[in-house]
Order: C-alpha cells, then sequence, then structure tokens
C-alpha cells in the first residue's frame, strides 16, 4: 500500500459542462499522453467531491469526454461542472511532463541566450506543440533536447528561418 503522505497529485483538467443526460462530462485536458490519463477504470480525483473512477472516456481535438462509474444522470454531473480534475502521480518519467509543472519555465537557444517564458503546451493532434513569445516549435527531442525540472528551464534548438511571428 501507498504511504499517503508522500503521494503527490497533478492537475489534469477542468471539467467544463455536462454532456447529455446520462452522466458524461467534457473535460478540456491540461496534460499530455491523453489515452494514458484518461483510461477505463482510472482513478481521478474531483476538487471538492473526492476520487471518481473513468467507467469510459472519448478523446477529442481539444476535450475528453467522460463517463464515472457513480456519476449517472445530468442532475450528478452538476457537482462536477468548473471542478479541477487531478490524477496522482505515478511516477517521474524522463520524456513525460506534466503541462502544469512546465508552464512559466524559463526558454533558452542552446546557446543559453533567453528566449522568453514557456506559456503554453498545446496538447492537441498528434504532435504536442510548445509556445513562447509568439513561437511555436514541436515539442520533440531533436528541437527540445533539455527540460530541466528543478531549475525550471527548457533549452531548444531553433530551426532556421523559424523566428517570432
Amino acid at each position: 500500500m501507498k504511504n499517503p503522505s508522500i503521494l503527490r497529485e497533478y492537475r489534469v483538467g477542468y471539467i467544463l459542462k455536462s454532456h447529455g443526460l446520462k452522466g458524461f462530462v467534457v473535460i478540456k485536458p491540461t496534460t499530455d499522453n491523453l489515452y494514458k490519463r484518461f483510461a477505463q477504470r482510472n482513478i481521478l480525483h474531483i476538487e471538492g467531491v473526492g476520487n471518481l473512477i473513468i467507467e469510459k472516456s472519448s478523446i477529442g481535438q481539444k476535450k475528453v469526454l467522460v463517463k464515472f462509474i457513480a456519476i449517472d444522470s445530468i442532475d450528478k454531473t452538476k457537482q462536477l461542472i468548473n471542478k479541477e480534475v487531478f490524477m496522482e502521480e505515478e511516477s517521474e518519467k524522463i520524456d513525460e511532463f506534466y503541462v502544469d509543472k512546465l508552464l512559466g519555465f524559463g526558454v533558452y537557444d542552446t546557446s543559453g541566450n533567453k528566449l522568453g517564458v514557456l506559456e503554453d503546451i498545446d496538447i492537441t493532434g498528434p504532435q504536442h506543440k510548445i509556445i513562447f513569445s509568439k513561437v511555436i516549435l514541436p515539442f520533440v527531442k531533436e528541437l527540445v533536447p533539455i527540460v530541466n525540472l528543478s531549475e525550471r528551464y527548457i533549452v531548444v534548438n531553433m530551426p532556421d528561418g523559424i523566428d517570432k511571428l
């Protein structure tokens, strides 16, 4: 059994609204790897409500449709609207990051010049993108070789021809 004193939760989304009459909710995700985070039987912690188990989910372009086991009507979804959604951190993985952890990180080029601050990460579509100083760059190892969680910065390889928009 895990020691509750060392568990850490990270925000994985925000419940926007109900969907239909049978207890579905629409979640705006704030994390990567949506298929893993919102998989059937995962436990999510809903702010002010507690833990709920995912019965089923459907991943859309910018939203996730989720049905929780204990929520079976539109009336029961009302308590979930406008609530933040958290998931227990399983472990630190090198190539897997939580969006909330990275926002606000300094962005530097490989020469050490500060390019800006990480403003957003677009997690929609097949490839994540980082957004800083009006620059949109694919979040891939070749272009973002260093993510330093402890010192809160990332290093990017700016491709030739990519300038601020």
